[in-house]
């Protein structure tokens, strides 16, 4: 059967294994006898032990069946003995399952030619172990297990990826074939080696491919980020017009700091509504243009309203400015354009505004999908193997290692860990539903086929507790049924017995009421192991859901408690950044004389005034006035000294009214020491 014949639904409901099913705590000695004895007696003067085991050592054709392999050797130097019944039945049983287990649990070549060299060492301990008869009970099966679990991600073009893996398999099938008479104490510690050395390959695996899907959400969230920051600016910038120069920092550095404060504090943030809400003031700012100059000259303290926003914008742009905070002299250029622009609209001059060009966004086309869809994306589990024939290269194995509901993404690994593909929720779950993909589960893979081969209902009826079996299904769980018919096992020759005997023999089993009595135990039996099983299922899957809810627990705490560094982080950094302010402004308040300075112009210490003698505007504040040299010294917003003009020099240009009083009101130090005053008095 080829492995791309089945659907999803089956694989994924049907037919996936449970761990708890083995080793079976019954042997199947006796089933498989009346399964796979010869239909005609054998001499029971047939070959000895010794010697079959003697002829299991000299196979050297592994692409025959072991009997075949046997009887050849035997006709070759004219020995007429044969294996007994029993011996025959268990050998045929183990090449049933062998047969079983190279179709549906398949491995590529070159290693599939590697397990038939097993063929001799399998026939010794069927015949020879008794433990050999309860599947998932003896160190063989365990080996077959863990070896076809570790090659479900590997494929022949895997290149170096696969090489260690290759050469694992390659020595252990070699040491094992060399040990015919099954020493049971070396299969088991070939079995602890191969374990112990697959689970670290496997964990390093995971880690990487954990790694890979840390990536890509890393890289979505950036996405994400940078979405949601433009969308936030393009709104804002649909609302006002602005000007050029402005508009050209609002898409430059405005965008990149909002697209860091997403990412730093996330979209739920303080820090990220803080930035939205001083972007809508800057563009408000630029929009006093639209009033006429009879409505500002009647509204006077309008202006003055205007003014202390303009001052407050720089501190509260600079806060939020992340992507210059390595570069004073970068943000002292964008603070110079804003305050350029700032001054126009102070002084009522004409300024240019115009609708800026959105940022473009990237255009996302998700499909959500349909029902079907959804419920089919719902089922897959990180970690899950598939299969997918891939044309142009064989089939691939991949693991799930991400989804990504948000953009309706698949995320899968390779064997090594290493990124395979990317596929669509939708585009995904069409190759599930027309076989391109098809889930691979390698779980106890030999230990089943052992089962399988023998008691196939058993396992049909233990893989149908849903009861929701399809016609496709049903077509299916039928199909490895007939499976004892189509490989049908290798028949000793036929014994010439007498007509009495062998008529005697067909009617020995020929009881009735012993038959009924059997298949009413057997319906039965049946009963309860379905009974079983569903208990064994509901408690998986309680204890899937308990981890599920631990795991999603834990995340949540490892995010709410990075989100609550990030914000202790950032108040430390406010509240050092006020004290620096604090610390700044009381020393030049220091170094400067009284605010009661006596000057004939009667302008007070903090007045800010505008300059327009030179070829741009300039903004000034008063910091001191030296009475003696009759000289007026004025800083910018920081401290740093911008101009001296001298007492006659200042006369000169208010008579040419090239000097502007913006602000005189007193600060707010000479507020608290004039109420203390009156408090006093």
């Amino acid at each position: 059967m080829d492995l791309f014949n089945c659907t999803y639904s089956l694989e994924a409901k049907h037919l996936k294994p449970h761990l708890e099913h083995f080793p079976l705590s019954r042997s199947l000695h006796s089933a498989v006898l009346d399964k796979y004895a010869p239909e005609h007696s054998v001499d029971e003067a047939g070959l000895a032990l010794d010697e079959i085991l003697d002829y299991l050592k000299k196979i050297d054709n592994f692409e025959l069946p072991t009997l075949e392999a046997i009887l050849e050797q035997t006709e070759a130097i004219g020995d007429p003995g044969l294996p007994s019944g029993e011996q025959i039945a268990l050998i045929n049983w183990f090449e049933a399952a062998l047969s079983h287990w190279e179709e549906h649990y398949p491995v590529e070549e070159p290693l599939a030619s590697e397990f038939k060299k097993l063929r001799p060492l399998a026939a010794a301990l069927a015949i020879t172990d008794p433990t050999f008869s309860t599947p998932g009970a003896h160190s063989f099966h365990l080996l077959m297990d863990t070896i076809g679990l570790s090659l479900v991600g590997w494929h022949s073009h895997l290149g170096r990826a696969g090489q260690n893996l290759e050469r694992m398999v390659r020595d252990t099938t070699a040491t094992m074939a060399a040990l015919l008479e099954g020493d049971a104490v070396v299969l088991k510690t070939i079995y602890e080696t191969i374990l112990a050395t697959t689970t670290k390959d496997r964990g390093r695996a995971q880690r990487m491919s954990q790694r890979i899907a840390e990536a890509e959400l890393g890289r979505l969230k950036t996405s994400l980020a940078k979405e949601q920051a433009a969308q936030m600016i393009n709104t804002a910038m649909q609302r006002h017009q602005v000007p050029i120069t402005i508009g050209t920092f609002l898409k430059g550095p405005w965008f990149e700091s909002a697209q860091l404060v997403l990412l730093r504090y996330g979209v739920e943030s303080a820090q990220w509504a803080g930035m939205a809400k001083t972007t809508e003031d800057f563009l408000n700012s630029f929009q006093s243009r639209a009033t006429t100059d009879t409505e500002v000259s009647a509204e006077p303290t309008q202006r003055q309203l205007l003014f202390e926003v303009i001052t407050n914008l720089p501190r509260e742009i600079k806060r939020y400015l992340l992507s210059l905070q390595h570069d004073e002299g970068a943000v002292s250029e964008a603070l110079g354009v804003i305050e350029l622009a700032h001054m126009s609209v102070l002084r009522q001059t004409e300024l240019e505004l115009v609708t800026v060009d959105p940022i473009a966004e990237e255009v996302k086309t998700t499909d959500s999908g349909n029902a079907e869809t959804a419920s089919i994306i719902s089922d897959l589990e990180i970690g899950q193997w598939f299969s997918l024939r891939d044309m142009g290269n064989g089939a691939l194995r991949m693991q799930l290692a991400l989804k990504i509901d948000d953009a309706q993404q698949l995320l899968f690994t390779n064997n090594a860990g290493l990124r395979e593909r990317q596929e669509s929720y939708s585009d995904f779950a069409s190759m599930l539903s027309d076989g391109t993909s098809v889930p691979l589960f390698y779980e106890n893979s030999f230990s089943r086929s052992l089962l399988h081969v023998v008691e196939g209902s058993t396992e049909e009826e233990v893989c149908s507790t849903a009861e929701t079996t399809g016609n496709d299904a049903e077509e299916l769980l039928s199909e490895p049924a007939a499976k004892p018919e189509q490989t049908k096992p290798v028949q000793s020759p036929v014994v010439q017995e007498p007509a009495g005997e062998a008529e005697q023999g067909n009617e020995i089993p020929q009881e009735p009421e012993p038959e009924q009595n059997s298949e009413a135990q057997r319906q039965q039996d049946a009963e309860k192991q379905r009974q079983l099983q569903r208990e064994r299922d509901d408690q998986f899957l309680h204890e899937q859901a308990e981890t599920l809810r631990k795991l999603r627990e834990q995340a949540e705490a490892k995010r709410l408690q990075r989100e609550k560094e990030a914000a202790e982080q950032f108040r430390q950094e406010e509240y050092l950044h006020r004290k620096r302010e604090r610390d700044r402004k009381r020393s030049r308040a220091e170094d400067t004389h009284t605010p009661e300075a006596t000057n004939e112009f009667k302008l007070p210490i903090g007045a800010w005034i505008g300059f327009h003698d030179g070829n741009s505007p300039l903004m000034a504040k008063l910091a001191t006035y030296e009475a003696e040299q009759d000289n007026y010294i004025f800083v910018d917003r920081v401290g740093k000294r911008l101009r001296e003009v001298s007492g006659e020099e200042m006369r000169s240009l208010m008579g040419q009214s090239l000097v502007e009083v913006l602000q005189t009101r007193s600060t707010f130090r000479e507020d608290v020491h004039r109420e203390r005053n009156k408090n006093k008095d």
